[in-house]
């Protein structure tokens, strides 16, 4: 059932089936031409929904573009399906490269690999083929997606709204703010429920760098209404974004306090010994698919303390390692917030 928001904004809930994220809040700009903003999996149940939203909203996709805020599979797996022929599909310069079609470079045999010597073990990538949303449940290859640059204006149904680049999630994530009426459609940059994700990239040194960068950027903007693709609103967004920082700022301490214990280690054995808010009594019992986000989200971590100056990376063979430096050391009851 879609919801009116304000005026010619709507939202229409998307479920998605299996997964602990639950639903993907759709947002819908209505007026001459329209704005949809994400999508769903590449699924019969996300695609259903959707089309019974945009059905009750009497949506002509003729009329209609689409926003992907970021590259991931909920938020894009239905977008070349459901274009019409006049439907123009944006999505962020910096993830365009990640997504399926002939301009792509990105190989999930190449992450395979990457994620093979960081102890990550081969029969369970093997598994992910069928597994990892990311990997079943993307989009059909498409070639006529339209690069949006930070700063770029979009205007719809009588609203101006102003893309903002938040990288960190993605490396192209991407967030709209209508400065006049304090609306901003967060993507998966800001949630309120649980915690995004945020994971190395290939290409990009400091995923958590830049995604803490980009919280303390828009946690200035005077939102009013805080939209995020994900469940509802529990907090003062200002909050939030504070929260979300000191978060990230105990995880680091966490994975320094983790390699003081135990030495020398790979980002698989720190991820195994990591704190995650997972319904599994212990890792052995973590659903592969989680194991993958969570190994990915020590990367990030780990990305983060090396840049800080207190991790230090050895790539040795078979697998990846990584130590406290002098600095971490001593810094691991004293490190900022990050």
């Amino acid at each position: 059932m879609a919801e009116k928001l304000a005026e010619n904004l709507y939202t229409i809930p998307v479920p998605l089936p299996g997964n602990p994220l639950k639903n993907l809040n759709v947002y819908l700009l209505a007026g001459e031409r329209n704005l949809l903003i994400d999508t769903g999996f590449h699924l019969d149940a996300c695609r259903d929904a959707l089309l019974a939203g945009l059905r009750e909203l009497r949506v002509d996709m003729d009329r209609t573009d689409i926003f992907l805020t970021h590259l991931h599979s909920d938020h894009t797996g239905l977008a070349p399906d459901i274009a019409g022929p006049n439907t123009r599909i944006f999505i962020g310069e910096k993830d365009l490269s990640h997504m399926p079609g002939s301009h792509s470079d990105f190989s999930w045999a190449d992450s395979d690999r990457r994620f093979a010597a960081e102890g990550f073990p081969w029969p369970l990538l093997r598994e992910l083929v069928e597994r990892n949303p990311a990997q079943g449940l993307s989009p059909v290859p498409y070639d006529d997606y339209i690069p949006v640059s930070d700063g770029q204006v979009f205007s719809y149904g009588g609203h101006r709204f102003q893309a903002i680049w938040t990288p960190g999630h993605t490396p192209g994530h991407m967030i709209l703010w209508e400065e006049e009426t304090g609306i901003c459609i967060l993507g998966d940059h800001v949630l309120f429920d649980i915690t995004p994700n945020v994971t190395r990239w290939h290409g990009v040194t400091d995923s958590l760098g830049d995604y803490l960068h980009a919280l303390e950027q828009v946690r200035t903007l005077p939102v009013t209404l805080p939209l995020p693709a994900h469940r509802a609103v529990h907090a003062a967004f200002q909050d939030r974004c504070d929260a979300l920082i000191a978060h990230h700022g105990r995880r680091c301490r966490e994975v320094l306090r983790i390699l003081r214990d135990g030495g020398s280690m790979t980002a698989w054995n720190i991820a195994s010994g990591m704190t995650w808010r997972i319904r599994a009594r212990n890792w052995a019992e973590f659903p592969t698919p989680q194991k993958w986000f969570a190994v990915g989200e020590a990367m990030a971590h780990l990305d983060h303390l090396i840049a800080l100056g207190l991790v230090a990376r050895q790539p040795s063979k078979p697998f990846v390692t990584y130590h406290l430096s002098q600095e971490g050391i001593h810094g691991i009851d004293s490190l900022p917030g990050v």
